[in-house]
C-alpha cells in the first residue's frame, strides 16, 4: 500500500511542470510598492515582548554553549598541553614539510 502511494506521488512529482507566459499580458502598476521602515516601537507590542523574552535566552544559550564546549583562550604558555598537539608538533618538528595527508596517516596508526 504505501510502495503503490509513493510511486503515484513520486510519479507526479517527476511530471510536475509549470508554464510561463509572457508578462507583456500583465503591465506594471502604476505606482509599486515600495516597503517602508517601520520602527521597533511602531512593531505590534506581540513581538516587543517576545524579542524582550527571547534575547536573554539567546545570551544564555550561547554562553552555555560556549561553556559546555569548553572554549577557552590558546597561548604560547598552554598549547602544547594537548597530547594531540604535542603528538602533531613533534611531528612537524621531525618532518618540516609533511603534508597533512601524511599527517593523518602517521597518526592514525
Amino acid at each position: 500500500m504505501i510502495a503503490v502511494f509513493l510511486a503515484v506521488a513520486l510519479a507526479q512529482i517527476a511530471s510536475a511542470a509549470y508554464v510561463v507566459s509572457p508578462g507583456g499580458l500583465y503591465p506594471p502598476s502604476d505606482h509599486p510598492f515600495v516597503p517602508s521602515e517601520v520602527a521597533f516601537w511602531e512593531l505590534p507590542l506581540w513581538v516587543i515582548l517576545l524579542e524582550v523574552c527571547i534575547v536573554p535566552l539567546e545570551l544564555l544559550w550561547a554562553a552555555k554553549t560556549c561553556l559546555s564546549l569548553g572554549c577557552r583562550r590558546v597561548g604560547r604558555e598552554n598549547v602544547l598541553e594537548s597530547a594531540a598537539r604535542a603528538e602533531i608538533y613533534t611531528m612537524i618538528r621531525a618532518a618540516p614539510g609533511i603534508h597533512l595527508r601524511s599527517l593523518r596517516a602517521r597518526r592514525s596508526r
